[in-house]
């Protein structure tokens, strides 16, 4: 499954990512749920190697500079995330009408919606934002 996401005002979207899902068919909650569990391992573990220093490499260097930040490492803090609270705040957060949920062009509104997810499907997630003022 390719794994988009996007907040809305901005111009720039997120990288792309690629995941690996244990089912090809899952509830929207399932979906959920599989996809924080992932992101909240990728954290965990970025957290864990910011605090090593390292040697960038010219491309990880104009990344930065992309990005707008250079880090070789060395941080002091490491901010655990529970999986299980993420979860739970994902579905809160979705239930809530704070992000949606497309495959492919269809966006996906109930959690104990069945969806067929391919290794070539597209996930969209959309992230809202209050207007100011609203």
């Amino acid at each position: 499954m390719i794994l988009e996401s996007r907040i809305v005002g901005r111009k720039k979207a997120f990288e792309h990512q690629t995941l690996h899902l244990s089912s090809t068919v899952l509830t929207l909650q399932d979906l959920i749920t599989e996809v924080v569990r992932a992101q909240v391992k990728d954290f965990n573990q970025n957290q864990k190697d910011q605090q090593l220093i390292r040697i960038l490499t010219p491309e990880q260097f104009q990344k930065g500079l992309e990005q707008g930040k250079i880090t070789s490492g060395g941080q002091e803090f490491l901010q655990e995330v529970n999986p299980e609270e993420a979860i739970e705040v994902a579905i809160t957060a979705f239930k809530d009408g704070l992000y949606y949920v497309f495959l492919e062009d269809q966006q996906l509104e109930d959690l104990s919606q069945t969806v067929h997810i391919a290794d070539h499907s597209k996930v969209l997630f959309v992230r809202l934002t209050a207007l100011a003022g609203g």
